[in-house]
Order: structure tokens, then sequence, then C-alpha cells
């Protein structure tokens, strides 16, 4: 339930009752400079779009964290931007805020994480056995032909009541 919480207003624990604008403002430059390479880092400007950062996971933030700040027509406008520089004009526009690029120290710190999920089913797939029992392993194709009698099958009935 706190998760819900948080993702609407992050600075949920400290008493605030909804997302302050230096939160929003954050959130926007974490998600542009920290997915720019080290030889932008002296840029002046920050490109629309950030690499390595998808629109969804961009935008999902952004509504739950706008949800108290923007007035009913704002936030049916805002939810229903698709692009990252549509988000950007938005913002701009109703809240003043735009990305700015981070201190050269700060390029220094981050390291983009280059993830590579090749195989990660087999991976699954082998910790998922070491916790299953024989009786999961077992498979039951569901029947066609028996009009419905796959789910009654599985039933135990207990007549001692």
């Amino acid at each position: 339930m706190v998760a819900n919480g948080l993702l609407t207003n992050p600075t949920l624990f400290t008493g605030t009752q909804c997302t302050p604008l230096e939160c929003v403002q954050k959130w926007l430059d974490i998600c542009f400079n920290i997915t720019l390479k080290d030889n932008l880092c002296n840029q002046l400007t920050i490109p629309e779009r950030p690499p390595n950062l998808t629109f969804q996971c961009f935008h999902h933030h952004l509504v739950f964290m706008l949800e108290k700040l923007l007035t009913t027509s704002q936030r049916r406008t805002f939810n229903n931007l698709q692009h990252f520089d549509d988000v950007l004009m938005f913002l701009q526009e109703h809240l003043g805020l735009k990305p700015q690029v981070c201190e050269e120290i700060m390029f220094k710190k981050q390291q983009i994480l280059n993830l590579d999920y090749y195989g990660r089913d087999s991976v699954h797939n082998k910790l998922k056995s070491l916790y299953q029992t024989d009786e999961e392993l077992v498979r039951v194709d569901y029947n066609y032909d028996n009009d419905g009698q796959f789910f009654k099958s599985k039933l135990v009935i207990d007549n001692s009541i």
C-alpha cells in the first residue's frame, strides 16, 4: 500500500501533502542525465529523448507524481501524451520545469549498466525447479472434450462434515 503512495508522493514520509516541484525536477534530471554518456556532460542542453530510457517508465512515474499538482483537465491531457518532447513541452508550459544538465562530478559518479538478458529464461527455470515439488512438475492438460469437468476433477470432497 505504501508503494502507491510513494509513487504519488515520493516525499510521503516528510509530511508533505503532494509531490514538491523539486522532486519532479529531480526525476527529470535523473532521467535525462543518468542516461547520457560521459562525453555529453559538457552540453548546455539535453536531447529531447534520453537514450536507454523507455517513455513508459518516464511518463508512468510522472503521471503519479503530478496527480495532485495538476487540475483534472491538465491531468487528462498529460496522461494522454505519448512522446518525450510533448511531455517536456507540457512540463515547461504548466510547471516551468525542464531537465537540467548535472555538473561534471555527477557524471563521474554514475555508471550505465549494460544488462544482458540473454539466457534469462534458462536461469529462471533452473532456479524455479529447485523450489518445486514433484507434484507441481506434473503437467495437466485441459481436455476440451469433457465439457468443463477439468476443475471438478480437482476437487476433493470431504464427507466428514
